[in-house]
């Protein structure tokens, strides 16, 4: 039945195919009817009352019926709102019911004790649990596990506080209980916060309670159906929240429909009739559910059409007015009680109920089955609420619908059909699997859970269907943490249409076809869902028909696109991140437009490549039709461009073509893309020296051409210049050669050459020494002194042919400032000025001053806060006062600057508090002096001197950091200033301060003595002209240097003031080292010479050892620049054709190579560069550690090629524009919310040149950049056609995030990174390859190879579009397969370049590292073998087995093969010598086995296995298996444990021995010793019985029988109740019978009466033992006994005897086992006699006695009496009332008492 239920399904739920196409369309679309919500009164005028059965009009109500609840909203993450109670209340119980408004995300948190702070105690509602914690602690005090998504649903919760005990109930079930502390109760009320979540609460009532639990007196009874309600509670400022959040009433309006009196009916008319309707909506019971509810189609409140009938705990289908269900579901008992939808369908006769989305009844309606045109809601003794009514007439079935697959999950072979998809390697973890549904037992369902956070699976029909429909039944199955897709046109990639459900939202996407770089558009529709949705069952169907994409819920359209033309894969697909779902009833088939339909256009050529234009014809072979077209990237419409003669082509372009003609379903529509390309060179003329190397590459108009093509190199003249085929020229003669450059599209050719000129030999020499003069003649033997004095020389010279040489000696050259040259010291073409080393000697440029003088700094002159760590440690150096310099070097070794945190991981430095942000000046005018305004933490600034030497290393984010100044340092408040002139990023920008872990960036300050605290760290003071430091070695003292100058050299053209009419040009520096250069503080970088900082995203310091402005055609070549403050090399605003070659640049403070364009507008004067062979190692010491080790900015036509890049903190090469936002002076972005100064001065924007792009852009709209930031910034941004290839990166992204190996933000056009590789250092998981970010567009990332930590550290993509991303590998350390080791042979082919070209690799030594992967993980796993022994065989073999993998090139760079070979003899050598140990061996593992079962007696043979193990060899022991071992350790170990349970038995059993002997002689007092001897010994265990002796148990069974004995011995075991003898009666013959009771006694007579009636016995052995005491529990038992009570049970043996006197007013019951003395026996017996009511009256006075007066008061009246009645007579003329009467004493008055008083 069920699958006949999903194919009919499948065959009728047809979905809307919109407005607006067509009356051929409108047949087969839903038409919507009727749609109600209730929230206005005219709705409930659609139903008229029926009178039907009765005039039910009179008194039956159609009626709005609206409930209120508090709902509260985060603001922005967040709410609290609190309730302070008037008095203080220790007892008191807060109820309420609670229900999620929105994605539950988070956590919502009930608060007691508590009036909005981290007080109390609160009940955390989050996930599927509920814990108590004690305020804020995240300590759980108690955690209940919850239903799944319990928190989407109205629950009733309640907690109550009695004392310290809190309780805590849901829906009147106790959940907790939880034990408070009195101390955290210091507030006195209730609070309700949450995190990312928003709720509605309602019903809430506060109760005082007394101490019992009982109401004493209501605080709050609160239902919010007033305003009013919601005044009770503050919303709290706790962490800002009050600014935003929301408290307000949420309502909700239904239709209430009440009986009258008994039924009722309402109904609807339709204006038309209609044989396909679909009617749904929620209901719910608004009354006591006693009898039932319907709901009808066809029907105007009669008993015609069908009915679905809820009744009971079923829900039924019935025909007309059939009493009988034609098909019936069970449902939960109460499911009238609460909220759900139904949906009553018909289609084609076929009816269909859904209760939440799920299909539980299917019938089919007789055609004979009368009908009307409506729809009915009917009941019996029921009143009801209906809400979101919706009524639709469906189109007819289609029988031109192919259906493709079905499953329904009944049988497993349907979860096989789907494909778990690979991608990301989700598969290895995932979880699909088939399970019974718990709504349903005889229902199977298709279970995904993600693995570990995500799954996709997928489905490919091998029939290609083009129009498709995908229906299914879906519900979440886990905690809904993030998002759930469903792809249509997809088989488990990232192509086709997504309709994405997170939270509560839907959203449609459209995923760019072939391309792997994640692209998507979000077309403009999504909608809301109501909350909880995806926790129940709902039908979802995903509709692609033409170019309209629809998705519905339950038959409900909510998404639709008319855009929807690209069919990239075959199929669908389900995925998510973070959830787990239930799938059922998939149906996935074909639809169709089949008739009169316009034939395909034909369109020719096809796609391809072509040069400069292509001319392209279109055509159709339906007559009558129109073909439109566009060429714009959009679909054609009839509103498109008509088609009349053939179109030339020539942009690149996307043409679409679509045939209409009026009555016809139109085309499909025909798509060709081509690529309009020419090609030019990056560059177009060199000017070359013999022996010089450069490089040019080509380029092309087209991204995807640049990607596909490669040009063919040759030279017109390999005599004057040969060049390779990557475009790498190398100079050999004089002379002018041609390289042209050719490639081949689409059969036809293009080329561009550059002239390359190889300059004559110089043949004019100047000479420069240390130890020269400037007033020498620069001769050889006459050198001058300094290079300033060359340069005014040759100023004044006229070049010869091949130029002037100026050749340093080897040794220093201090340059106290910047040597400045201008254009007139310009070479020309042909005749380059050079500066260079002279051949075999090393010139040493520098500004480093060496420091002598050092003292060790005296306790007295410490400055303030110095630590403890440092005294005695640090030395101190006086300086010339104001000389500030940032940084000190020792042997070489720059030293670490005094800083806070002696850590250079941001994360271990503190950040800013969220609460109190750093602040700008908000006066312009005073900008200048105040600068940005920051609140540091307690004690920060403490002993900080205000000399403005202070800075701070500033993090505003991840990816960003700046140097300010600190300066006017408040301690009292805690604030500073920071004064820069560097563009930082301000708080505004809601990315910066970036909040990390609840703080606002981060920060370190730094160069004060509080931060001296550990050795190599130093700092100045530069007002009082102090240098502390504090050394690794004292001999480093003598070898301090500080840096003084913050530029060597300065090439500066005549730059854009001057229109750049003259450049300098043709100088170059070579074979020179350059070091020991400063850099300016940020607050010094003011303008100076048109030098304004660059405002982009990674702004730099512009400084660098050699810096060029307004330059062309220079040269750094084969140079040396280390110990730099900032860049090496820059090259700003006008720099063109200058090259960086063969040099190396290490140790420094920003990065080796800037190249900074000017900003956006039109002038591109910055480009054609070459960054060639250098080696960049060791950047971001300033520590600048966003600075890249090549960064190119708004340049252009650039290459940047085999260099080593080693050790970097952020990114290797990172190519930039500006951020568009910043190019219109009227956006946002531009107003105080990007980069400043901090000062707030906004001047630092004119980098870009609004002027400019306002003459096309409009004065002040810029229409085209903000209708399309990133396409329309790209012509101004000057960025394109940068080539970065054959690069090798070594430890990238060492200290910041957010970024990549090869970075790229904001491009132009056709930059590219190709062929470069790159290992991301240890230690470090996320450091993208290649990091395409921002607007990156158009551009190549192609054949690169990366050595990665994690997968998503391959290629991070949040670009715009047109990049081509293509064959990039990636592996990881230690991997041996296809990709490491092509990077192994890209390594080799740079490696072989670098000969090639300059002679030798200047990456040999540096990439061995890298290119030897492979063979360092054979040196790992050679290493791992340690010292060889018999066990080692399996290492040694995967080793071996590791080393015959690799390639022969592999192989000779493996480092420890004689280790390898010399393990290997070894181990042969110890397994050859191993015979006698495995004989050895052997043995004690048969005395191991021997052991067998181990018992107590298995210790000899334990021992002696244990002895023969233990001497043995190490090399025998290698020969017993851990399985044979561990037999000998589990058999001591079980021998241990018997041995100490054997012990702990007999331990036991001497326990109760020794019991047993405390007995001792058996009395009437040992019955206790006894008793616990027994309990003792009837608690051991049988083994432990065992343990004692039959002679002890003996013991212990006499004792019993002795005490036994004693008792019977005193009181007879049967009851005899003695009679009086007549006084002249003679007894009968007494048979008693003690040796101690002679005749002649007083007592004879008493003894005999008391013995033969039963009343005493004799003690054993024939005696009675007259003159024993007599105790109280014998009196009172004889007593007992002669009233006929049983006294033989008790725990004691006068219980019974003891109970009987109590009961009787006989005795208290006190001190039973006590001697009676004879006035207590007499006062018993009184007491007696009343009791039996004999005559008591008889007294006489005690006078004559001699101590009447000792007798106690309580007895007085019964001796009087007792003497009276000749029960006592005293002797001696004595009482003695305190004498313990005896045994004889008792039974003699026993006998008087029974003889002598009357009854």
């Amino acid at each position: 039945m069920k699958r006949f239920i999903s194919l009919l399904l499948t065959f009728c739920m047809v979905l809307s195919l919109f407005a607006g196409m067509g009356s051929v369309f409108a047949a087969n679309s839903t038409k919507t009817l009727l749609n109600l919500d209730f929230e206005n009164e005219t709705d409930l005028s659609k139903f008229q009352k029926s009178t039907y059965f009765g005039d039910y009009s009179a008194s039956q109500s159609i009626a709005q019926q609206v409930n209120h609840a508090m709902k509260l909203t985060p603001a922005p993450n967040a709410f609290r709102v609190a309730y302070a109670m008037d008095a203080q209340y220790q007892n008191y119980e807060l109820s309420f019911k609670l229900k999620n408004a929105g994605a539950a995300t988070d956590a919502v948190s009930v608060w007691i004790h508590n009036t909005g702070s981290e007080n109390g105690y609160r009940m955390f509602l989050r996930g599927d649990r509920i814990t108590i914690h004690c305020g804020g602690q995240s300590v759980e005090a108690n955690s209940i596990a919850m239903p799944e998504n319990y928190r989407d649903l109205w629950h009733t919760y309640a907690i109550k506080c009695i004392g310290t005990t809190m309780t805590v109930s849901m829906d009147g079930v106790q959940l907790s209980e939880t034990e408070m502390n009195h101390t955290a109760l210091t507030e006195n009320g209730i609070c309700f916060s949450a995190f990312n979540d928003s709720v509605l609460i309602d019903d809430l009532k506060l109760t005082a309670l007394n101490a019992s639990g009982e109401e004493s007196d209501s605080l709050l009874n609160l239902d919010f159906e007033n305003t009013d309600d919601l005044n009770h509670f503050t919303q709290d400022s706790f962490s800002g929240m009050a600014a935003d959040q929301r408290k307000e009433l949420a309502t909700d309006t239904a239709m209430k429909l009440t009986p009258a009196p008994s039924a009722f009916h309402v109904y609807h008319s339709l204006t038309e009739a209609v044989s396909n309707l679909s009617l749904s909506f929620k209901l719910k019971n608004a009354g006591a559910a006693t009898d039932s509810f319907s709901v009808w189609l066809f029907n105007e409140g009669t008993e015609q059409g069908c009915r679905a009938i809820l009744y009971n705990d079923k829900i039924g289908i019935r025909l007309g007015g059939a009493n009988d269900d034609a098909v019936q579901y069970p449902m939960t008992a109460g499911y009238r009680d609460e909220w759900h939808k139904y949906t009553f369908k018909c289609v084609d006769n076929n009816l269909t109920l859904l209760v939440d989305g799920r299909s539980v009844l299917t019938t089919t309606m007789p055609d004979t089955q009368a009908k009307q045109n409506g729809i009915c809601f009917s009941a019996w003794n029921d009143s009801f609420l209906i809400d979101d009514l919706l009524l639709e007439q469906l189109p007819e079935a289609s029988e031109a619908d192919d259906l493709l697959l079905t499953l329904d999950f009944e049988q497993e072979s349907d979860v096989a059909k789907l494909k778990r998809d690979g991608w990301q390697g989700l598969s290895a973890s995932e979880t699909v699997e088939r399970i019974e549904d718990a709504d349903v037992s005889d229902n199977h369902v298709l279970r995904l859970v993600p693995g570990p956070y995500a799954f996709r699976v997928s489905y490919s029909p091998e029939e290609k269907a083009e129009d498709i429909e995908l229906s299914f039944r879906m519900k979440n199955s886990g905690s809904q943490t993030d998002s759930i897709s469903v792809w249509v046109h997809n088989a488990g990639s990232e192509s086709g249409y997504r309709v994405i459900m997170a939270g509560e939202k839907l959203t449609m996407c459209h995923y760019l076809p072939g391309t792997s770089t994640s692209e998507y558009q979000v077309t403009d529709d999504s909608c809301d869902m109501e909350s909880g949705y995806r926790n129940q069952w709902h039908t979802y169907t995903f509709r692609s028909l033409e170019n309209i994409l629809t998705f519905s819920v339950d038959g409900v359209e909510k998404l639709r696109t008319e855009d929807a033309y690209d069919r990239p894969e075959n199929g669908f697909c389900f995925s998510a991140w973070n959830d787990s779902i239930l799938l059922d009833d998939i149906a996935l088939k074909k639809v169709y437009v089949t008739e009169n339909r316009v034939a395909e256009p034909t369109v020719s050529p096809e796609s391809g490549a072509y040069l400069n234009s292509v001319n392209v014809e279109i055509g159709c072979s339906t007559d009558g039709a129109t073909l439109y077209y566009t060429t714009d990237g959009t679909y054609p419409t009839a509103e498109s461009t008509v088609y009349t003669a053939p179109i030339t082509i020539r942009e690149n372009c996307t043409l679409r073509v679509v045939g209409i003609k009026e009555g016809f379903y139109r085309s499909k529509i025909v798509e060709r893309t081509y690529d309009i390309t020419d090609m030019q060179l990056t560059k177009e003329d060199i000017r070359l020296s013999v022996g010089d190397v450069s490089a040019i590459s080509d380029v092309y108009s087209s991204s995807k051409a640049q990607a596909e093509l490669t040009a063919t190199f040759t030279s017109s003249n390999d005599q004057v210049a040969t060049v390779d085929e990557n475009g790498f020229i190398k100079a050999v003669a004089p002379g002018t050669a041609t390289i042209t450059a050719t490639t081949n599209v689409s059969g036809a050719s293009a080329s561009a050459t550059c002239t390359v000129t190889v300059n004559n030999p110089c043949e004019k020499f100047f000479y420069v020494a240390p130890d020269g003069s400037d007033n020498n003649d620069g001769s050889i033997d006459q050198p001058w002194a300094t290079l300033a004095h060359a340069r005014d020389v040759l100023r004044t010279l006229e070049l010869p042919d091949g130029g002037i040489t100026v050749y340093f000696r080897d040794g220093e050259y201090f340059f106290e400032d910047s040597v400045l040259f201008t254009p007139e010291d310009s070479g020309e073409a042909g005749k380059p000025i050079v500066y260079a080393s002279y051949p075999g000697e090393n010139a040493r440029f520098h500004s480093g001053r060496n420091l002598k003088g050092w003292k060790l700094l005296q306790a007295e002159d410490y400055p303030a806060g110095l630590p403890e760590a440092a005294y005695g440690n640090v030395y101190v150096l006086d300086i010339e006062p104001g000389w500030r310099f940032h940084d000190l070097y020792a042997s070489g070794q720059r030293q670490q600057v005094a800083r806070q945190v002696n850590s250079d991981k941001y994360q271990d430095w503190p950040g800013f508090d969220k609460d109190n942000p750093p602040t700008l000046p908000t006066v312009q005018s005073d900008a200048s002096e105040k600068g940005m305004l920051l609140t540091f933490k307690d004690g920060e600034l403490d002993n900080l001197p205000s000399n403005g030497d202070v800075e701070v290393n500033l993090l505003t984010a991840v990816w960003w950091n700046n140097l300010p100044v600190v300066k006017d340092i408040d301690t009292g408040n805690n604030t500073a200033r920071l004064h820069s002139y560097m563009p930082t990023i301000l708080v505004e920008w809601s990315y910066c301060f970036q909040e990390n872990n609840g703080v606002l960036g981060r920060y370190n300050l730094m160069n004060a003595p509080k931060f001296l605290d550990e050795a190599g760290e130093w700092c100045v003071d530069s007002a009082a002209g102090k240098v502390y430091w504090w050394p690794q070695n004292t001999s480093d003292l003598e070898n301090a240097v500080a840096p003084e100058a913050d530029e060597l050299i300065r090439l500066e053209g005549d730059g854009e003031n001057k229109n750049w009419a003259n450049q300098v040009e043709y100088i170059e520096f070579r074979d020179l080292e350059f070091s020991y250069v400063d850099r300016k503080g940020e607050d010094e970088l003011v303008s100076e010479n048109e030098l304004e900082p660059i405002v982009m995203r990674n702004s730099e310091n512009p400084y660098s050892a050699v810096f060029m402005r307004g330059t062309a055609n220079c040269a750094i070549i084969n140079c040396t620049m280390r110990h730099l403050g900032t860049y090496a090399v820059s090259m700003h605003n006008y720099t063109q054709n200058n090259r960086v070659i063969n040099c190396t640049m290490e140790d420094l403070g920003s990065g080796g190579v800037e190249i900074y364009g000017y900003g956006p507008g039109f002038v591109d004067n910055n480009g054609r560069n070459t960054v060639l062979n250098n080696v960049i190692r060791n950047t971001g010491k300033a520590p600048y550690m966003h600075s890249s080790a090549v960064t190119l900015f708004g340049t252009s036509y650039n290459d940047i090629r085999l260099n080593l890049i080693e050790k970097v903190p952020y990114s290797a090469i990172y190519m930039a524009g500006s951020n568009p936002s910043l190019m219109n002076p009227n956006h946002f972005g531009r107003k105080g919310v990007a980069a400043c100064d901090t000062y707030g001065n906004q001047g630092a924007m004119n980098r870009v040149r609004e002027n400019e792009m306002a003459q096309v852009e409009g004065s002040d709209s810029f229409e085209s950049i903000d209708a399309n930031p990133v396409e329309g910034a790209i012509p101004y941004q000057h960025l394109n056609y940068n080539i970065c290839s054959y690069n090798i990166a070594l430890d990238y992204m060492m200290l910041m995030a957010d970024g990549g190996c090869y970075y790229s933000w904001h491009t132009g056009y056709g930059n590219e990174y190709s062929y470069n590789v790159a290992c991301i250092p240890e230690g470090v998981l996320y450091a993208p390859l290649l990091y395409l970010d921002g607007g990156t567009a158009y551009s190549v990332m192609k054949e690169n190879i990366g050595c990665i930590a994690v997968d998503n550290c391959r290629i991070w993509v949040n670009c715009y579009k047109g990049n081509e991303i293509r064959n990039n590998q990636y592996f990881y350390r230690g991997d041996n397969n296809a990709a490491s080791q092509a990077y192994a042979a890209l390594t080799d082919a740079i490696k072989k370049m670098q000969t090639n070209l300059f002679g030798s690799s200047s990456a040999t030594d540096d990439v061995t590292p890298i290119i030897t992967i492979a063979p360092t993980a054979v040196d790992n796993l050679i290493l791992s073998i340690g010292e060889v022994t018999i066990n080692s065989g399996d290492a040694i073999q995967a080793a071996r087995d590791a080393y015959n993998a690799l390639t022969e090139a592999q192989k000779a760079l493996v480092k420890h093969l004689n280790t390898l070979t010399a393990a290997e003899a070894k181990y042969a050598e110890l397994k050859g010598e191993s015979d006698a140990d495995a004989a050895a061996a052997k043995a004690v593992t048969g005395l191991i086995d021997a052991i067998g079962t181990v018992t107590l007696d298995s210790k000899a043979k334990i021992d002696a296995a244990r002895a023969a193990y233990d001497a043995l060899t190490n090399a025998q022991k290698e020969f017993i298996s851990a399985e044979t071992l561990k037999k000998l350790t589990d058999a001591e170990a079980a021998y241990t444990k018997l041995k100490n349970e054997a012990d702990a038995d007999a331990a036991a059993a001497k326990a109760v021995t020794d019991l047993i002997d405390a007995i001792g002689d058996v009395t009437l007092d040992s019955k206790a010793k006894i008793d616990a001897a027994r309990a003792a010994y009837d608690a051991l265990t049988d083994a432990q019985k065992a343990l004692i002796s039959a002679e002890t148990l003996k013991k212990l069974t006499d004792a019993e029988a002795r005490y036994a004995a004693l008792v019977a011995s005193i009181i007879p075991t049967v009851p005899v109740k003695p009679t009086k003898p007549s006084h002249n009666e003679k007894p009968e013959q007494s048979t008693m019978r003690f040796t101690d009771v002679a005749e002649n006694t007083w007592y004879y007579d008493g003894i005999e009466f008391a013995y033969d009636n039963g009343i005493m016995n004799g003690v054993g052995n024939g005696k009675f033992e007259p003159h024993a005491d007599t105790t109280r529990g014998m009196i009172v038992t004889m007593l007992a006994r002669m009233e006929g009570v049983d006294t033989s049970s008790g725990k004691v043996w006068y219980e019974a005897g003891q109970k009987w006197a109590m009961e009787n007013g006989i005795s208290d019951g006190t001190n039973m086992a006590g001697r009676i003395t004879r006035e207590q026996l007499a006062t018993i017996l009184y007491r007696y006699a009343k009791l039996k009511g004999y005559d008591v009256s008889k007294t006489t006075p005690l006078d004559g006695f001699s101590d009447a007066g000792t007798v106690s008061s309580y007895a007085v009246d019964a001796m009087r009496w007792a003497v009276a009645a000749d029960l006592v007579k005293g002797a001696g003329g004595r009482l003695d009332p305190q004498g313990t009467a005896t045994r004889a004493q008792v039974a003699t008055i026993l006998m008087r008492f029974s003889q002598k008083i009357e009854k």
